[in-house]
């Protein structure tokens, strides 16, 4: 792997803040970039670059699971899932009634989170009022 970094000419280190993967939020990290594409500016919303959750993430997935919605690529408009809603908190008894095969089961109670298809999101939602 090389450890090449380009200075970009127009931007300089060309930075953008760093965001967590689960929440979406500024995780106080800071993404140089350097010369990205023709000399492309970063992007001023930030981008993910790790799994690692941030704080607060990492807060709620030591007693919860975190449950990311999303709609399959044949229900969105490119050609890969996208993210469906905020995360949601549930409780280990939750996933364990959900989730019927049990390595699964197993992976999702490991790891702490899972992305699930928007009808089942919705559903979750219903039962948290």
């Amino acid at each position: 792997m090389s450890a090449e970094f380009r200075i970009s000419l127009r931007h300089g280190l060309n930075c953008c803040p760093g965001l967590c993967f689960f929440c979406n939020a500024e995780n106080g990290t800071t993404v140089l970039l350097g010369k990205i594409g023709d000399d492309d500016p970063a992007p001023v919303e930030g981008m993910v670059v790790t799994m690692r959750p941030c704080e607060d993430c990492a807060t709620i997935m030591a007693t919860h699971v975190l449950l990311l919605g999303v709609v399959s690529a044949s229900e969105s408009k490119i050609e890969m899932p996208c993210r469906y809603g905020r995360p949601v908190a549930v409780t280990d008894d939750v996933v364990r009634a959900l989730i019927e095969d049990p390595a699964r089961r197993r992976n999702i109670l490991r790891e702490r989170w899972a992305f699930v298809e928007a009808a089942t999101y919705e559903l979750i939602l219903l039962g948290e009022e």
